[in-house]
């Protein structure tokens, strides 16, 4: 009888100690992931404009909470290692595709979006208060990650690009001696991987420090 009770106690001592070890390496991947978060998002966050640094920071202040409300204010468990994996990827995409991002900054960079709408630089307001196009006004489209791109002059052949067209955005230059903050003024080519016709405007009628 003393030889099992000893036994168990041993087994006991072991399973404890197994537990504590398990713990650990759960902390330790947790420290890890943390690191790789933090460093991924000082990475981003740097990138940014300051409209973009500020989107991002409450963008991090949603998902702190939401972590909390899912995995309680105990960190270093494996709920919150599985939280801050997922962010981490997610960061690392942002990273990887800073391109697709509106506020980037990087002339050179290009990136993947699509068409979401396609039309003349100007509308009218009808009596439902629907804009409709004016011809001959010039040239406007926006696309899925945010970019915006207008001409004056009427292009025919983006007027017959189509929503959900794939296209590759790339930013041909950037603006000069604008005002902190305001960078209306790049200037995008836009590229329709259906019909492959290539499009280059900006992103605003006017310059930065303009109207």
């Amino acid at each position: 009888m003393r030889q099992k009770i000893a036994l168990f106690a041993i087994a006991t001592v072991l399973l404890t100690a197994g537990a504590v070890a398990w713990g650990a390496t759960i902390a330790d991947q947790y420290d890890e992931q943390n690191d790789l978060l933090n460093t991924r998002y000082d990475s981003v966050i740097g990138n940014l404009t300051p409209v973009g640094r500020e989107k991002l920071r409450q963008a991090e202040r949603r998902w702190i909470a939401e972590r909390n409300r899912v995995c309680g204010f105990e960190s270093r468990t494996a709920c919150s290692l599985s939280w801050v994996r997922k962010r981490q990827v997610e960061l690392q995409r942002m990273e990887d595709t800073m391109g697709s991002n509106p506020d980037r900054v990087r002339a050179g960079q290009c990136f993947l979006s699509k068409v979401s709408d396609v039309g003349t630089r100007l509308g009218t307001p009808d009596a439902k208060g629907r804009l409709v196009p004016v011809p001959g006004s010039g040239t406007e489209a926006d696309f899925a990650d945010g970019t915006h791109m207008v001409d004056y002059d009427t292009d025919p052949s983006v007027g017959r690009w189509r929503r959900g067209d794939p296209v590759r955005l790339c930013v041909v230059e950037l603006p000069t001696n604008c005002p902190k903050g305001d960078l209306r003024g790049i200037t995008w080519r836009a590229i329709n991987l259906r019909t492959r016709y290539s499009w280059t405007a900006r992103d605003t009628e006017h310059m930065c420090g303009g109207a």
